[in-house]
């Protein structure tokens, strides 16, 4: 699961990621991005451009009240089944953007949160799919869902899954619209080899009006740990 994440990033570290090509207009920088928020999305107009949309998945067909929740998280395995999600992988897959993100580890009677990043990405694509929704009356709502995998060795600890995070090679093709059979697998197993970083942060985080760099500061006492999968 992917429940919160932060983002920091500028204009240049957009182009200098993501392409020169890419049309950017939002560069929010937000430590404690939540569901329910407007974030930024890179998905595919005539060309790439980035976005803010709402994070939580509504399908453009929903019309109930368990449909207009918002999906925050879709299973990569399942994707292609899921009436929600298996007719937006051909034409409206999309990359989130991220810094680093949180995971929680029960610890007793409490649940402390950890933050979660790749040392040699500092800003790294997350996968994942975008829908227009549009109410009986009202304007078109865009949302997205961000797609996990199992989780590699150090994040299982904390959780059994994981954002699926695209090979910069791969982010492209995972941008274009079409079918993905050529390089599914490579996909899906990139993540597992990724140098990764995480650490007990303050629960502050827990609460979605707090915001700031503080949020990702390794608490006091808190160990640091570096795994190399």
């Amino acid at each position: 699961m992917c429940g919160r994440y932060a983002i920091h990033i500028t204009p240049e570290e957009v182009q200098a990621w993501f392409g020169e090509s890419i049309t950017s207009q939002t560069t929010p920088q937000t430590w404690n991005a939540a569901p329910g928020q407007a974030l930024p999305v890179i998905k595919t107009k005539d060309r790439p451009v980035l976005e803010s949309l709402i994070w939580g998945l509504i399908p453009h067909w929903a019309q109930n009240a368990e449909h207009k929740k918002g999906i925050m998280n879709a299973r990569f395995e399942s994707i292609h089944e899921k009436p929600a999600f298996k007719n937006l992988i051909p034409r409206q897959r999309c990359i989130v953007p991220a810094s680093g993100f949180f995971e929680w580890k029960k610890e007793g009677a409490e649940k402390k949160p950890y933050y979660i990043h790749f040392p040699e990405f500092p800003i790294f694509a997350m996968a994942g799919l975008w829908d227009a929704y549009q109410p009986t009356e009202g304007t078109i709502i865009e949302t997205f869902t961000i797609i996990t995998i199992p989780a590699n060795d150090s994040i299982r600890p904390l959780h059994d899954r994981m954002p699926l995070i695209l090979n910069p090679e791969n982010a492209n093709s995972w941008l274009s619209k079409g079918h993905l059979s050529e390089i599914q697998t490579q996909i899906s197993q990139w993540p597992l080899t990724l140098k990764t970083e995480l650490y007990p942060v303050s629960q502050k985080v827990n609460a979605v009006r707090n915001d700031g760099p503080e949020l990702i500061f390794p608490l006091s006492g808190g160990a640091q740990i570096s795994l190399f999968e």
